[in-house]
């Protein structure tokens, strides 16, 4: 498995990976689950239901964009505190970002202040591409 430099991955359950950066402390999972027929806002709306139903979180706010880099569809889901830094960059406490490739999603369910989290876009694409089998 080829993992970014910094990266440390780590297999949870048979569609779930554990990711963590040493510098940055940024902390990561990554599940990857078949589409089953859904499309982006499918799956944001599953994931904002997932979320919703935990009860420490709160002020969810969704994000979709259709073209980042290499990848066709994303969706972000942000659960608050998530507050605008004037350079243009979210520190958020919880974000999760929903990529689509193929027939499959990639769910990334990310803790921590994470305030580069476009500039590390490139590595988490990486770490994505480096994912397999395919479910």
């Amino acid at each position: 498995m080829n993992v970014p430099d910094g990266w440390q991955l780590t297999q949870s359950a048979p569609n779930e990976w554990d990711v963590q950066r040493d510098q940055t402390g940024v902390k990561l999972s990554i599940r990857v689950e078949p589409l089953q027929g859904r499309d982006l806002a499918g799956v944001t709306a599953d994931i904002r239901k997932e979320l919703e139903a935990a009860p420490e979180l709160h002020e969810i706010e969704t994000v979709e964009k259709t073209v980042v880099r290499s990848q066709p569809a994303m969706a972000m889901v942000s659960v608050g505190p998530c507050v605008a830094l004037p350079n243009g960059l979210f520190r958020v406490r919880l974000r999760t970002t929903i990529f689509l490739d193929g027939d499959r999603a990639f769910i990334v369910y990310g803790g921590g202040d994470i305030t580069k989290y476009d500039a590390l876009m490139p590595t988490y694409e990486a770490v994505l591409a480096s994912l397999e089998p395919r479910p």
